[in-house]
Formats: structure tokens, C-alpha cells, sequence
């Protein structure tokens, strides 16, 4: 009963006293995670006593002792202690391309090594830019470290020592800032959202186009980050020809909003729930690891892809109405295709992809 049941809230700090995020917290079959104010919550949980458990990368486990009580929540307040430490500190400034100082940057210092290889530390910078690591494994000193610097909206940097860190300060500079493109794709005519897009951005000169986008939404808009410069713009989406168009990124700063609008073509297609169960051609064992891609047959475009794990073999994904070619390729077997016609007044189709082994 809901009634014999409370909550259990509280906040996990690092070895400072400051907010530790994204630790995870475990009770019975409860899971958690802390956020960027180091507090979590879980709900719930029966009366009685209890015990959390604690863990995050670089950090020694804990385990708290809890009693949850009718009429009162269970506060916890702890902290965790490095997984490593010593007397290696570390700090420095992270700066963007034009020598700003960039803020709420991650610093991360990776070790590499037998058994001890993997993020050591992290730490994020303040309004001026910088960091400071305490107490870091003196191991650092003698195996090949990596500092490296991100930030959402920057290419990251990154300061490699392959004999083992010898420097305490290590200032990291982002080299390229991008513009977060906010693209809208809609029906030339009715101004309806399109809800299935494929871009893609060609930079004059590169071999292959970056970035791309292969997504759904229903509001017909979609988010990736691009780097400032000239490219050429194509959108692409069910049942419309292609947008094509020569587009100038400006420097990184603010948004780029950029609205493509599709000229519909031939007969509207609707999408349905098609279902491939994937298994062996000899055995009828299903194939649970497999690529399942639905292709435009004039074309050759994929209009839908799943490549995943599924239990079963079985793979559900949406895919569009009309003449489709369903291609399933899988480790150690010959690839499958076959074409179907997919109707408009059917919500959900099964086909059955049984592939011969190599």
C-alpha cells in the first residue's frame, strides 16, 4: 500500500563539501541519479530501515544507513571520498578561440596504463575560466595522462603528457566555437511541420558532409551544432523533394535559425508500425543483433533504420506507406532484402526476414 510508504531525499557532496552530480544512487530496486545541485529523491520506499548505496566514477562506493518512517522523510546529508589520491595537484585556465575565458567548461584528467587506465578526476571551470584539481594518484607521474577540456557549443582540447604529467598548471584552449543551428522544416504549401527530416551540411572541399541529422519530431524542428563557414544545405523528407541551398554560418555566438520548406510530391504517404522478425533461414533461431533498414526502391535512400539489440529478433520501427525495400543485414549471414508494398489503410505489418548463414 501506497500508505506504508515515504520518501527518502538528500544531497551527496565531493571531498570539498561541494555538490557532487551525477552520482548514483541505489535502494532495493530504486535508482537515482544526483543532479547538478548534488540533491536526489526517491519515493516510494517502504517503512523500515534501509541501506543506500553510493557510487560514482573516481569515488570509493558508500553505503548510508536509513530509517523510513511514517509521518517523516529521510534526509541524508553525506560525502564521498576519491577512489585515488596523493599529492599531484592540478589547474589552469580554459579559454575559447578568441582568448575568452569559458565557463562551466569540464576538465577531465584521463590515465592511461595496465589496470589503470580511465577518468581519474573532473572538475568544471568558474566565470574567469579556471580549475583546480587537489590531491590527484601520484601514478599521473608516471603514466601517459590526457587533460582534456569540453563544453557544449566548443570543439574540445585536449593536452597530452606521455610520460606522465609533470606540469600542475595547464591551460587548455577551446580551439573552435560552434553555432547551434535551430533548423525547421515544413510543407511548402500548407506550412504543416514535416516530422521526418534527414540533413545534411557539405563544407566546399570536405570529402563527406558535417553535420547530419537523421530524426522525427512532431513540431518539425530540429537542433545540431555547426562550425562558422560556407556549406551546402539539403533537407530531405518523406514524400517532397529535396531542399538544396548555399547557407553562411556566421562566428560561433548567437543561434542560427534556418526554415526549409518542402514541395510536396506525388501521393502523401502514411505512416505505419511495421514489425521484421529476424531469424536463421536454417535453424528459425531469431537473430537478435541485426541492421533493419526500410529503402525507398527508386532511390535507395533509407527512409527508416533500427540497428540495435532486440530480444527475439523482433524489430519495430514506424515506416512510411507505399512500394518499400526492407534490407536486414547481420553478422555472419548473407543480406536479406525484399520488397513489399506497404498500404495506407493498414496501421501495422509483419514481415518475417529469414537470412541464410555465410
Amino acid at each position: 500500500s501506497l500508505t506504508d510508504m515515504g520518501r527518502v531525499a538528500g544531497i551527496v557532496r565531493g571531498p570539498g563539501g561541494d555538490p557532487l552530480r551525477n552520482a548514483a544512487v541505489m535502494l532495493g530496486f530504486h535508482r537515482a541519479r544526483t543532479g547538478q545541485d548534488g540533491t536526489f529523491e526517491i519515493r516510494y520506499v517502504p517503512f523500515g530501515d534501509h541501506t543506500l548505496s553510493i557510487t560514482r566514477s573516481g569515488y570509493r562506493p558508500l553505503g548510508e544507513k536509513v530509517q523510513v518512517a511514517e509521518g517523516a522523510d529521510a534526509e541524508v546529508d553525506v560525502t564521498m571520498e576519491f577512489r585515488e589520491s596523493g599529492s599531484v595537484a592540478l589547474s589552469g585556465t580554459v579559454t575559447g578561440p578568441a582568448g575568452e575565458p569559458v565557463e562551466k567548461a569540464r576538465v577531465y584528467v584521463i590515465a592511461y596504463g595496465a589496470g589503470s587506465a580511465g577518468t581519474v578526476r573532473s572538475a568544471q571551470t568558474d566565470e574567469q575560466g579556471r580549475y583546480a584539481m587537489e590531491s590527484l594518484p601520484d601514478r599521473l607521474r608516471k603514466v601517459k595522462v590526457r587533460i582534456q577540456a569540453s563544453r557544449m557549443g566548443y570543439q574540445a582540447a585536449n593536452e597530452v603528457f606521455e610520460d606522465g604529467m609533470r606540469a600542475g598548471e595547464v591551460n587548455l584552449g577551446l580551439p573552435v566555437k560552434f553555432t547551434r543551428l535551430r533548423l525547421t522544416v515544413l510543407d511548402a504549401a500548407s506550412d504543416e511541420p514535416l516530422t521526418r527530416c534527414r540533413f545534411e551540411a557539405t563544407k566546399a572541399g570536405a570529402d563527406r558532409p558535417y553535420p547530419t541529422i537523421s530524426s522525427r519530431s512532431e513540431a518539425g524542428q530540429y537542433e545540431t551544432w555547426i562550425a562558422a563557414g560556407t556549406y551546402e544545405f539539403q533537407v530531405e523528407a518523406p514524400d517532397h523533394e529535396a531542399h538544396v541551398a548555399e547557407v553562411t554560418v556566421p562566428e560561433g555566438g548567437a543561434d542560427l535559425v534556418y526554415t526549409a520548406r518542402l514541395v510536396a510530391v506525388g501521393e502523401k504517404s502514411v505512416e505505419i508500425s511495421l514489425t521484421v522478425r529476424v531469424m536463421s533461414a536454417i535453424t528459425g533461431d531469431p537473430i537478435e543483433a541485426a541492421k533493419v533498414e526500410i529503402l525507398d526502391p527508386t532511390t535507395g535512400e533509407a527512409v527508416s533504420r533500427l540497428e540495435s539489440r532486440r530480444p527475439g529478433g523482433i524489430f519495430t520501427m514506424p515506416a512510411p506507406s507505399g512500394r518499400r525495400r526492407i534490407r536486414v543485414t547481420a553478422k555472419d549471414h548473407e543480406v536479406w532484402e525484399e520488397d513489399v508494398d506497404l498500404k495506407p489503410d493498414e496501421a501495422e505489418r509483419t514481415v518475417e526476414a529469414r537470412l541464410t548463414p555465410r
